[in-house]
């Protein structure tokens, strides 16, 4: 009997220290640390340079029936603006790419979706970002165009559900800018 108590105790312990020390990180990690993890490196440079404009759409919380906590994490705008910085700063794709300058060309994005699977082991994130590109000398819209992304991370990744969330949003927003980086150099190739 004192075997059996002590097993439960051991686990019991075990399983509320893995889920304070996991709920304890739920920040969003640094964008340096999020832009270095873009992968697309253009592989031509459009003289011209690039203002970002800032993104619109997106929300910090949603009301989640599924949280442990009453409010689920959502894509924060700013954090994505700053993402889309530094990943088209970092694929070479422009001459200068920046946020308040005077530029060639504007991107504007929109977060039209996004939408997150919970609860469960594994987390699914569905993420559809507008984006359009604007020759602002000529005052006309380039390009647009409607990226959709699917991202997922399971237990084995992170065991801790809101932690998973949260990286998992990161690793959306990373993949649907890797594929905006990829669009854009297509448009460009023409």
């Amino acid at each position: 009997m004192n075997r059996l108590k002590l097993r439960i105790y051991a686990v019991s312990t075990i399983t509320l220290s893995m889920l304070i020390i996991g709920c304890a990180t739920t920040q969003t990690r640094p964008i340096e640390q999020l832009t270095s993890e873009a992968t697309v490196q253009s592989s031509r440079k459009v003289d011209k340079t690039l203002l970002i404009l800032p993104v619109t759409g997106g929300e910090k919380y949603e009301q989640s029936i599924w949280s442990i906590r009453p409010k689920t994490p959502k894509i924060n705008t700013e954090e994505f603006l700053l993402l889309l910085l530094g990943g088209l700063q970092k694929s070479g794709l422009f001459r200068e790419v920046s946020t308040r300058a005077t530029s060639d060309y504007a991107l504007r994005a929109e977060v039209i979706f996004q939408d997150i699977t919970m609860p469960g082991m594994t987390n699914t994130l569905m993420l559809l970002v507008h984006y359009e590109l604007m020759d602002l000398e000529n005052d006309r819209i380039i390009w647009k165009e409607n990226i959709y992304t699917q991202s997922e991370l399971s237990s084995k990744d992170i065991f801790v559900g809101e932690v998973r969330v949260v990286r998992l949003l990161e690793k959306g927003l990373v993949t649907n800018m890797n594929k905006l980086i990829q669009r854009i150099e297509q448009r460009f190739s023409n």
